[in-house]
């Protein structure tokens, strides 16, 4: 509670309440870390341009995280979530279409798996081709 007594913006709220979502993942407890992200979810969505900056991807990423490790209900609710916010990114990473493409397999989501697989095959080439360079 000490962290976000000290948060004074929606900013701040929003970062600490991931940095402790990640620390519920860690502890394998995925349905705790999906109540907090939907508890700070309002405080990400009034950051300006949290669509364009790395404390939405991290917000993204970790609904997909959620999705993969919890219960069947909450899975599918978070998978859902992410999904939604990641459509309103302005850039994606490998790494988060790779975690969608697991959250979509393991939930027997054939065409979500299909689309992120897909998406994460065309971010791999960008990421090789630079690297020839």
């Amino acid at each position: 509670s000490e962290i976000f007594n000290a948060a004074t913006t929606d900013w701040d709220r929003a970062f600490n309440a991931c940095r402790i979502v990640e620390l519920f993942l860690e502890d394998s407890r995925p349905e705790d870390a999906w109540r907090m992200l939907q508890q700070y979810d309002d405080c990400l969505q009034r950051v300006d341009g949290w669509n364009q900056v790395g404390l939405g991807r991290s917000f993204v990423e970790t609904g997909f995280r959620i999705a993969a490790k919890a219960t069947s209900e909450i899975a599918h609710v978070a998978f859902d979530w992410a999904h939604l916010r990641h459509e309103q990114l302005k850039s994606s990473s490998f790494k988060i279409l790779t975690l969608a493409t697991e959250a979509a397999v393991r939930l027997g989501n054939e065409n979500y798996a299909q689309h992120y697989q897909a998406a994460a095959d065309a971010e791999q080439a960008r990421i090789d081709e630079l690297l020839k360079k």
